[in-house]
């Protein structure tokens, strides 16, 4: 009794089918049955029982099993690629044929391409594995039909790539999803990737690259299956993740053997063919931009655009390239304005790389520029001067390493310490050039940079013989809006006077402040610089005493004169104690209306 018409079956489901036919109950039956037909291999003789012709014996497809002889397999698929203990099968497509689809057979196919959902290995009411010694393609020894299982849908993912490594011959349904567009890949070539590729994950790699053990168990070929399809989904976006993944498993390292692993051999060594450039170029294209170390010539594996181009450099390439000082290098990384990738020896030591373009942006950034000494010099200006306006924010310097000599300003720096001028015009005016008053001493720490920075900032006008622009510290400037703006500052800042400026202040002579300040009746302190007075000192004294002198301009008459009408005694005077001038309580003064009109 012959069986139905080929149609892409599997060779030892057909075996089975015609045991059973034939009223045999296995295919060891089957073949004892066909060696008694003399010195023809035992397919040979079945073929020439059952009358199949060449074209019915090619729709078969996987080997025979080693005894019946030996056959041609499809597109160059070797005995390995094949179960041959146990058999698969879709549930949906036995409840309409009672025959095994050949492809099935195939140790990387998990699916069924035609109803999209995971093929079965194992009964689902006993879980014994069902293999081809049996007399029924359709139930298990326990009695279970197999084509009364539900069957489990499987995503477009693992369907799409499933649909790469089958014949062209084997009817599919649905979309090609999943697969890494441009590529020409024959159908082994496609099996071979999978089943390497298969076995990354996101936070797991094989121990070494080869051939994966146990494939023919269906748990095991879906992960690959699985993992494979995740990996070429969305290329090359899945296949970059998990290059980043192994780097940052592996850690910092100047080998790609040592950071990559398992998965440079594959990709060089295992997968060398031409076919898989695709995997290599990304490869690459990854290393170009997150490689943390540099890609040397002795790596030979690698293409010469990428040697040649890549993207990060030594501190001797970057100085090279650049012209940037080794040691302003240095000072831009420990600063972090330069990001640098310290990268482990084994020898202790640590390799330090840049990134191309944060090195190019670096150079851009210390164009022009000088140190502290370079800028005071322009400036024409000291360098405690310099660092008055880097503490008040009006210079930034790339590189300012507090309680050290480093100091870096950038040419912008440069060009602000440079001032519009007006042409000086001779006259009567008096003026003073800023470098003589910094030098005399006249302007405290904080108010002489204060005072530049209001120059900068063109708060105060400034003088030079030709005009145009000129140094800060060569700008000449009007002696009375110096004084005006140092008044302002004092009075905003609560900077303390000197003796000199007590007296301005006050209107007094310097003599006389000084014995003001011997009775006790005006606050001072004692500085380095000699004595300095508050501004609340000054509005202190003003509340409490008032000068004859004052009060005789109030009366537009002499001091001498208006001293005999007044009733309240003075607190110091000539005759009091020797001072040059008479002082009074303002408020007896005040209460008592002393002063006769």
């Amino acid at each position: 009794m012959r069986p139905r018409p080929l149609t892409q079956e599997s060779t030892p489901g057909y075996l089975l089918r015609v045991a059973m036919a034939n009223g045999l109950s296995s295919i060891p039956a089957l073949f004892r049955a066909c060696c008694d037909w003399g010195s023809l291999f035992p397919f040979e003789a079945l073929r020439k029982l059952l009358g199949l012709e060449d074209e019915e014996v090619l729709q078969l497809f996987g080997p025979l099993p080693s005894r019946w002889g030996k056959n041609e397999l499809p597109e160059e698929l070797s005995v390995q690629d094949f179960i041959h203990s146990y058999r698969r099968w879709c549930p949906l497509c036995l409840s309409k044929q009672a025959y095994q689809q050949g492809y099935w057979d195939l140790k990387l196919v998990t699916l069924c391409t035609l109803h999209q959902v995971w093929l079965q290995d194992r009964c689902p009411q006993c879980g014994a594995k069902q293999g081809w010694n049996g007399s029924s393609l359709l139930y298990c020894t326990c009695g279970y039909c197999f084509s009364d299982g539900s069957a489990e849908p499987a995503g477009d993912l693992p369907f799409g790539l499933t649909r790469a490594l089958l014949p062209e011959s084997i009817p599919t349904a649905g979309p090609d999803v999943g697969l890494p567009a441009g590529t020409q890949l024959s159908r082994i070539q496609w099996q071979r990737l999978v089943c390497q590729l298969g076995q990354f994950s996101r936070g797991t790699q094989p121990s070494r690259p080869g051939q994966l053990a146990r494939l023919d168990d269906l748990g095991t070929a879906r992960a690959i299956i699985e993992n494979a399809a995740a990996i070429f989904h969305e290329w090359p976006t899945r296949f970059v993740r998990l290059l980043e993944d192994i780097q940052a498993a592996a850690g910092p390292s100047i080998s790609l053997k040592t950071s990559f692993g398992v998965l440079y051999r594959l990709l060089y060594v295992e997968l060398d063919h031409p076919a898989y450039q695709f995997l290599r170029d990304c490869f690459e294209d990854h290393l170009k931009t997150n490689w943390w170390g540099v890609v040397c010539r002795r790596n030979r594996r690698l293409k010469p655009s990428t040697l040649e181009k890549q993207a990060r450099m030594t501190k001797k390439q970057a100085c090279q390239a650049t012209g940037i000082r080794l040691s302003v290098l240095q000072h831009l990384a420990q600063q972090e304005l330069l990001p640098i990738q310290d990268v482990p020896l084994p020898s202790g030591r640590k390799a330090q790389t840049f990134r191309q373009a944060d090195v190019a942006a670096a150079a851009e950034v210390v164009q022009g520029a000088g140190n502290l000494s370079e800028l005071a010099l322009q400036a024409n200006i000291a360098e405690r001067r310099i660092r008055d306006l880097v503490k008040l924010g009006v210079l930034k310097p790339i590189i300012c390493r507090a309680g050290g000599s480093s100091w870096l300003f950038s040419a912008d720096d440069f060009r602000q310490m440079l001032v519009p001028t007006d042409v000086l015009e001779t006259g009567d005016r008096p003026m003073v050039a800023l470098a003589s008053l910094l030098k005399s001493g006249r302007l405290a720490r904080e108010e002489g940079g204060a005072f530049i920075a209001a120059i900068l900032a063109r708060e105060v006008s400034g003088f030079s013989e030709s005009g145009g622009m000129a140094p800060v510290g060569q700008v000449i400037l009007g002696q009375d809006e110096v004084a005006c703006w140092r008044k302002n500052w004092r009075q905003q800042h609560g900077a303390p006077l000197s003796i000199p400026e007590a007296a301005i202040e006050l209107g007094l002579k310097q003599e006389v402040v000084y014995h003001l300040i011997r009775r006790g009746l005006l606050e001072a302190q004692h500085a380095s610089t000699g004595w300095k007075v508050d501004q609340q000192a000054l509005l202190d004294f003003r509340e409490k005493y008032v000068a004859l002198t004052e009060l005789a301009r109030e009366k537009r008459t002499s001091p001498r004169h208006l001293m005999s009408f007044i009733a309240a005694p003075p607190v110091s005077g000539p005759e009091v104690d020797g001072g040059r001038q008479y002082f009074f309580w303002r408020s007896d003064v005040m209460a008592c209306h002393a002063v006769s009109r």
